[in-house]
């Protein structure tokens, strides 16, 4: 082989390269998701908006004192309960599971398992 004098044993030549280990390295990982949910709602005052061709009143909602994000967290699961819920159920499937079914659903719990919930923001749509 053509090679200049002494490069076969330079770690650099890449026939010399080794690929170093794989190294556990502990992270921090924080992921915005963000879901349209519809609720329903009796928290707001009616007010007249104008009359009608009947002559009647419309009335329309005013949502300016309703807090939408304990609205949400009583009517909703979020993000961290639903994770809990499905791997409640992973769990319960697992009892009958073949082994492989077993190693997929472990792998499936441990990728959505220790997600903790830091913010929840709601913001009403079209009110």
């Amino acid at each position: 082989m053509n090679v200049p004098e002494g490069a076969d044993y330079d770690p650099r030549a890449p026939w010399n390269e080794t690929e170093n280990p794989e190294l556990p390295v502990e992270l921090e990982i924080v992921e915005s998701v963000t879901r349209n949910v519809v609720i329903l709602t009796d928290n707001y005052i009616l007010e007249s908006s104008k009359e009608n061709e009947d002559g009647g009143v419309d009335y329309v909602p005013d949502f300016s004192n309703t807090d939408f994000k304990y609205e949400y967290l009583n009517k909703c699961d979020n993000l961290e309960t639903a994770l809990q819920n499905v791997i409640k159920l992973l769990v319960k499937l697992s009892i009958k599971a073949t082994p492989v079914q077993k190693i997929q659903i472990q792998k499936a719990i441990e990728s959505i398992s220790g997600w903790t919930q830091e913010n929840i923001d709601v913001y009403g749509k079209n009110c």
